[in-house]
């Protein structure tokens, strides 16, 4: 049982890593895009 919500946890840990990780991938690409428009002006 312990076992469970051990994986249980870790699993969401690992989720919410990669939701980070693809959020600052977006914004990532989004400021360049935005600094590449500003630029092209």
């Amino acid at each position: 049982m312990l076992l469970l919500l051990d994986t249980v946890e870790h699993n969401h840990r690992f989720t919410l890593l990669r939701t980070t990780l693809l959020l600052v991938d977006r914004g990532t690409y989004f400021l360049f895009m935005l600094n590449h428009i500003s630029y092209l002006r």
